[in-house]
């Protein structure tokens, strides 16, 4: 009876994943569309693994079996453990935060729903419930992204759907891998037709999603994984006719999608319409492709200098700091991945760690293609027989595996598919359950009929019910607790401290207070767990808003203020090397006049990123609020020359040299950089105001009148300025066509004329 309810638990749990984790939206937390999915994933795992814990302690069918897709997981494992624990922020590297919720705790809940599900879901049936199971949710899935098209089918064209992942890329790879599933469960059923109709239904249904996400890459990779599947079959299946002419149909038809929309790439037509247009309108030296492009040779720059087990997960910003391309100013100010998985896993735990990835899906393609274990049983192997024509012949033509080679077709599809998407993107907590979801199958069905690891062990009942039991019960608790309730509070804690209102007891809405937000902020960092750091930088802000806020009361400013640069100089001592952590204590000191401890840590902040030229900004600022003009000179001219291009760069430095008196030079730089000395910038047009040099400031509002002649805010402006210049008959004149053409203005205009003429 406990056997029995223990595996019935830990299939349930393992079910469950699949089917709730996708719908799960915890609008109460911190980045709501992640961590409810992950904490739910993760005390599901907890509970599943302490369920199997004991069962395999009871009966030796539910120890793990040695294959070497389990072999290429656990290495996988060990090694990004290492890396972890030997990273640059290890806190990180094993939490991660409420952004992402990875880090080695998700590796090992991985791992862990890997061996649990590779042992319990011990029969075909069962893992056939499964699939059904999860291409269940699937669909409803897909409907609910098809939501926006459904209110308003103009949408279709225009809309990037998402379902509950609150990112199209996430939707897009979950989508990606129930396409193929739906072909493999239609591949293996014999019995009515209409069944596995609507299983290919599904299947497109998927795909005309993975389309309408709009997501590129997952979106090449499926027409990419959909040729390999079809080159497969039109090679490799023999007995069934028929699916060889589809395939070789498939293929024909892949190939003419793709070659048509190269074909119609450069018509007016695909570059209006906002689906064809993002995927045939691929620049490769602008947009997005091209910042991926300088990301990678970032990362590859951090990889040499750590290439033997990397810098740790979650760790990419110390790469992005020391190796940033001043070529990426017009992207977001920090990446934390690369949006390349293998140059994720090369940052994150160097070559061992790459290489331990690349095993998993190369061992189960090889699990895949091989012979029997059967059939290798008691043979003498040698490397010339390795290598012989009849061994590889056996190993790609005979077929004694239970994998039929359409099965094997699709499998080895979805796996290039899979990793064709992971070439611009990254992974996350369902992606990652659905691979290794995949792995665990593979895993199950080549070691179906084999003994289990530990077979002859055994463990008495009373050993089992007085010691395992209970001590599974404790652990299970503690790891649900230690693991999961701190970093929940935490992040309802800081959504707490974001909310604009509040609910009272008596259900009343009402205006959060600045001490209430306070106090949030005091309970988050009560944890010190799970996302510290993003609750530190969060306050970090908030105390910044208050400061520059009226209505709120000094003694709360001070408190705020306290606050922040208590808690942010913790983060900086825990991990005195983050560019980004720096540049957060640097602006606080700014934002409350330190500014001499400001110039310091932004210039220790330059040490650490010294080709950003945000950071450069900064400090150009606060050296001009100090007085030291020339230095900010020199600062912003670096940051200028680090990336030519970059008009704001341009234009702050030319800003800088007018500050300084060095109006020449500042003259020449405009007219070289930007062709005129007219050229209308905010920044500089205010920085020529403060030198007064009104010759210039009349030339720009001249042309600001020429292009916008009904701006009537301009023309005063310019009287003023000719006025400056002594030209105050010319200053009138202006005044004087305002009346004229906007005689509802006279009486305003007559007073400037009286002021000018000094009446």
């Amino acid at each position: 009876m406990l056997k029995s309810t223990l595996r019935w638990v830990a299939i349930a749990g393992i079910f469950a994943i699949p089917v709730i984790l996708p719908f799960i939206v915890s609008s109460s937390m911190f980045f709501p569309f992640i961590t409810g999915k992950n904490f739910t994933f993760r005390i599901l795992v907890e509970i599943v693994l302490g369920a199997w814990a004991v069962l395999a302690f009871m009966d030796a069918r539910y120890r793990p079996k040695f294959s070497w897709v389990l072999a290429t997981v656990t290495l996988f494992v060990l090694i990004i453990g290492l890396a972890d624990f030997t990273g640059s922020n290890v806190f990180k590297s094993f939490w991660s935060n409420f952004e992402r919720m990875e880090g080695y705790i998700a590796v090992l809940h991985l791992f862990a729903y890997f061996i649990v599900a590779g042992t319990v879901l011990s029969t075909e049936k069962l893992w056939k419930v499964f699939w059904y199971a999860s291409l269940g949710a699937s669909v409803l899935v897909a409907i609910v992204g098809l939501g926006p098209i459904f209110d308003d089918p103009t949408h279709f064209y225009q809309v990037r759907i998402e379902a509950r992942f609150g990112n199209p890329i996430y939707l897009a790879v979950y989508s990606l891998f129930h396409a193929f599933i739906a072909l493999i469960l239609a591949e293996k059923w014999r019995g009515i037709v209409w069944h596995r109709v609507l299983l290919i239904a599904v299947a497109v249904l998927h795909m005309v999603i993975v389309v309408l996400t709009q997501t590129r890459g997952t979106t090449f990779g499926l027409l990419g994984g959909l040729m390999v599947a079809t080159l497969l079959i039109a090679i490799f299946e023999r007995e069934r006719k028929a699916l060889r002419v589809g395939a070789i149909a498939v293929l024909l038809a892949v190939a003419t999608l793709v070659g048509t929309g190269y074909a119609i790439k450069d018509t007016n037509y695909a570059k209006t319409t906002p689906i064809l247009g993002r995927f045939t309108q691929i620049e490769l030296t602008t947009g997005t492709v091209h910042a991926r492009f300088m990301n990678w040779g970032m990362a590859w720059q951090g990889a040499k200098e750590r290439p033997i087990l990397g810098w740790g997960q979650g760790n990419y910003e110390y790469v992005f700091s020391k190796y940033f391309d001043p070529g990426m100013y017009g992207e977001e100010p920090w990446f934390d991945r690369t949006h390349n998985i293998f140059f994720d896993w090369l940052v994150a735990a160097g070559f061992l760690g790459l290489l331990s990835y690349l095993l998993m899906p190369a061992s189960l393609l090889v699990s895949l293609w091989t012979v029997d274990r059967e059939n290798l049983e008691g043979r003498k192997w040698s490397l010339k027989k390795l290598l012989s024509f009849e061994t590889i012949k056996n190993i790609f033509v005979k077929r004694d595996h239970a994998f039929t080679p359409t099965e094997r077709a699709l499998w080895t599809g979805l796996v290039a598919a899979y990793m064709f998407h992971n070439l611009f993107v990254f992974d996350n907590i369902i992606s990652y359950i659905l691979f290794f979801s995949v792995l665990a199958y593979i895993h199950f069905r080549v070691t179906e009929d084999d003994k289990s690891l530990w077979n002859d062990v055994t463990i008495s009942e009373e050993t089992i019910t007085t010691a395992v039991m209970p001590v599974t019960l404790v652990v299970v608790g503690l790891l649900i607790w230690y693991i999961n309730v701190p970093g929940i509070k935490t992040s309802q804690a800081l959504i707490d401290a974001l909310q604009p209102q509040k609910t009272l007891p008596t259900g009343q809405v009402v205006q959060q207070t600045p001490e209430d937000v306070l106090a949030h902020y005091k309970r988050a960092l009560d944890y010190d767990q799970l996302g510290r750091q993003e609750v530190r930088e969060q306050a970090a802000q908030m105390a910044a808003n208050f400061q520059r806020n009226e209505n709120v009361s000094q003694d709360t400013k001070v408190a705020f203020k306290n606050l922040a640069m208590a808690e942010m100089q913790k983060e900086v001592d825990r991990n005195p090397n983050s560019a980004r952590l720096e540049l957060f204590m640097a602006a606080l000191y700014g934002g409350y006049g330190q500014l001499d401890k400001a110039e310091e840590t932004f210039k220790r902040v330059l040490e650490l990123a010294p080709r950003k030229q945000i950071v450069m900004f900064q400090l150009g600022e606060v050296l001009t609020l100090e007085g030291k003009n020339d230095e900010a000179v020199e600062v912003l001219k670096e940051a200028y020359e680090a990336e030519t291009e970059f008009s704001e760069a341009a234009s702050r430095y030319a800003a800088a040299l007018i500050r300084a008196g060095r109006d020449k030079e500042a003259v020449d730089f405009i007219t070289e950089r930007f062709g005129d000395v007219t050229y209308d910038d905010g920044r500089v047009f205010g920085a020529w105001m403060q030198a007064k040099r009104y010759d210039i400031i009349a030339a720009i509002l001249e042309n600001r009148i020429a292009a916008n002649p009904d701006d009537l805010q301009q023309y005063v402006s310019l009287a003023v300025a000719y006025n400056e210049l002594g030209e105050s008959e010319k200053a009138i004149a202006i005044l004087e066509g305002v009346k004229d053409d906007h005689p509802e203005y006279t009486d305003q205009m007559d007073t400037f004329i009286k002021e000018i003429r000094g009446w």
